[in-house]
């Protein structure tokens, strides 16, 4: 009987030091987690400061921080050019009438129908008719749309 009391009771301290080890554990990573979202927090208010830093001495910049301004305004600038050239692509693929999304080859607009073949597109292009019906190019002489069968001519 002894030898199970004496198991018993190794087995019980066994069991609460696991249980002590757990609650460790677990407030280390409670700890740890916290640390993280402070030390986030302290981050994002560094951004902050600097950019109101940015902000107030852009134009007369304090010696300690020029050069890093010189750079904001490089990448400000570069990134006003981007801004431009995607206006400009953005441009070339919406109709000019509704201002609808079109492709590169569309002869027509598929929201109003406007004819969108340009005096710069190939001889071949503008020789071409379109079907009255879906305003898909056709070849010359055909008979019928090869989109959506429409009878030519009519």
């Amino acid at each position: 009987m002894a030898f199970i009391d004496e198991m018993r009771e190794k087995l019980s301290q066994a069991g609460s030091s696991t249980v002590q080890k757990a609650k460790e554990l677990s407030e280390l990573v409670k700890l740890n987690n916290e640390v993280s979202e402070l030390e986030n927090q302290i981050c994002d208010l560094y951004g902050k400061i600097g950019y109101e830093v940015y902000c107030a001495y852009c134009e007369h910049p304090l010696p300690e921080v020029e050069e890093l301004i010189g750079q904001v305004s490089k990448l400000q600038e570069k990134a006003a050019e981007c801004r431009e050239r995607i206006k400009e692509l953005n441009a070339a693929s919406i109709c000019p009438k509704c201002n609808a999304k079109i492709t590169k080859g569309m002869a027509f607009c598929s929201k109003c129908g406007y004819r969108l073949i340009s005096e710069e597109q190939p001889e071949k292009q503008k020789r071409s008719q379109f079907c009255v019906n879906c305003g898909a190019a056709v070849s010359e002489g055909a008979a019928f749309c090869p989109t959506c069968g429409s009878k030519m001519g009519e």
